[in-house]
């Protein structure tokens, strides 16, 4: 329900807004008392080009099953043409169309979701067919981890995925939706 209440919030303080246009986010629920909102953002006077994954529905087209307000955000951004910026991630989940995939299935979410990722580079390289086909040392991962018993074995399947490849970062946090296990974000560039 805070997430449903976030997006409500997040779309009153848009204001009149063009959906195509949106910027790349992710919203993540912290694991501890602190009842502290954090917002970090980038700004620019070019505006990016919002990136969408042929996989799932655009997070701003939900249906009202997830909520009274979708959520307002594309799920890349390109940087504007000439800059060096990298490619930015939304949190990214397993979600085709717009139905969580894989419930109770860890490594199989953790799967998924790099489908989604293969899907969505693929899109931002029409846009951009100089950004690496894959994940690798330009881009940087944060990985969100519903339960902190997980965090270990996501640990070991990014090992085993990247090695030392793709810089991570992995952190216990509040998904979402109940169902999803696991949620990442980052950059992505050469």
């Amino acid at each position: 329900e805070r997430y449903r209440r976030f997006c409500v919030g997040r779309a009153r303080g848009l204001g009149d807004f063009d959906a195509t246009a949106l910027p790349a986010a992710t919203a993540i629920g912290r694991c501890d008392d602190d009842r502290t909102i954090q917002v970090y953002w980038l700004a620019a006077r070019t505006p990016g080009i919002p990136v969408e994954n042929p996989r799932q529905v655009s997070a701003y087209r939900y249906p009202r099953q997830y909520g009274p307000q979708p959520p307002s955000f594309a799920r890349a951004m390109l940087p504007p043409s000439g800059s060096t910026m990298p490619l930015l991630l939304s949190g990214t989940a397993a979600v085709v169309g717009h139905a969580s995939q894989h419930d109770g299935e860890l490594l199989a979410q953790l799967e998924e979701t790099f489908v989604n990722f293969d899907a969505l580079l693929a899109s931002a390289r029409l846009g951009n067919p100089s950004l690496p086909e894959r994940f690798g040392a330009g881009t940087r991962l944060k990985v969100y981890v519903r339960d902190f018993d997980d965090l270990s074995i996501v640990a070991a399947d990014l090992d085993a995925r990247f090695g030392d490849r793709v810089p991570r970062l992995l952190l216990h946090a509040a998904i979402c939706r109940r169902e999803l296990a696991v949620e990442i974000d980052g950059v992505h560039g050469a």
